[in-house]
């Protein structure tokens, strides 16, 4: 049995309770943090469930399909393909594509030999099919693009390294530097194996766009003969021009019967309809 403060008039349960609450508060204070976190966690998840059934609940408004009210379908889908905009009306139409358009297009009239008469594959070397000894050097041609407003026109140097997989790639990276900017020339080129022929070409279509190949120094015979026969395909010697030029052309589709449609590409609108 203990008797608080007899002696001395002190109440030490008193004491002892204090100094035990002191002690706890550090306790109390994580509980309480303890309490606050449970409450966030159940707003989190409150305020997550809310946002996912927003989400759900106007998922489709993301889909074009719901702002258009027609659907148009093609009846042969690997020819046409159509779709309808807000503005579009219903009915049936007859569309009927005259021609597609293309970019300006350079390709070998007939399949490319060798000096010999032999075909060249794409990893032929240019000099050995031409008969031309690596001591003579390299020797360079012209590629030119106008679309109208600007033409930009590079140099392709052709060394004793390269076949003729390897010029197709000079093409293709062929570009201009504008500003101190590189600016490609939007070219595509590529010799095929199984026919034996270049095909380049731009990557813009329409008949504005041109593609012209030359020689690089004024007429010199070699080059002339290469540019006519190891890029055209031309066989005869009379024929050798040392520059070709070759220019795009426009997409023409006659709608309805009604008009007669011409766009430098083939997407093109008319009445609500692409």
């Amino acid at each position: 049995m203990r008797i608080a403060g007899l002696a001395s008039g002190m109440d030490i349960n008193q004491i002892v309770n204090d100094l035990m609450r002191a002690e706890r508060i550090p306790m109390d204070k994580l509980f309480q943090r303890r309490e606050w976190l449970s409450w966030q966690r159940d707003a989190y998840r409150e305020m997550n469930l809310a946002l996912r059934t927003f989400r759900d609940t106007y998922a489709h408004l993301r889909l074009q399909s719901t702002f258009i009210a027609l659907q148009a379908t093609s009846s042969n889908a690997s020819g046409l393909k159509a779709t309808a905009t807000a503005s579009a009306q219903a009915g049936t139409y007859t569309v009927e594509v005259i021609q597609l358009a293309k970019g300006a297009e350079i390709r070998s009239e007939q399949r490319i030999k060798d000096k010999d008469g032999n075909d060249v594959k794409a990893s032929t070397n240019i000099f050995a099919a031409m008969g031309r000894d690596a001591t003579e050097g390299s020797f360079t041609i012209k590629v030119s693009v106008n679309d109208g407003t600007n033409q930009r026109t590079a140099e392709i140097t052709i060394t004793a390294e390269d076949t003729f997989s390897t010029l197709a790639r000079k093409l293709s990276q062929a570009s201009v530097t504008e500003d101190g900017k590189e600016v490609s020339l939007g070219l595509q080129a590529s010799f095929d194996d199984t026919l034996g022929r270049f095909f380049i070409s731009t990557w813009e279509t329409g008949e504005h766009m041109q593609l012209t190949i030359e020689d690089g120094v004024d007429g010199a015979s070699q080059t002339v003969e290469f540019i006519d026969k190891y890029i055209l395909g031309r066989t005869d010697p009379a024929t050798y021009e040392g520059t070709y030029t070759a220019q795009g052309q426009n997409a023409i589709v006659d709608f309805d019967g009604i008009d007669t449609i011409e766009h430098t590409t083939n997407n093109i609108s008319v009445r609500g309809l692409t």
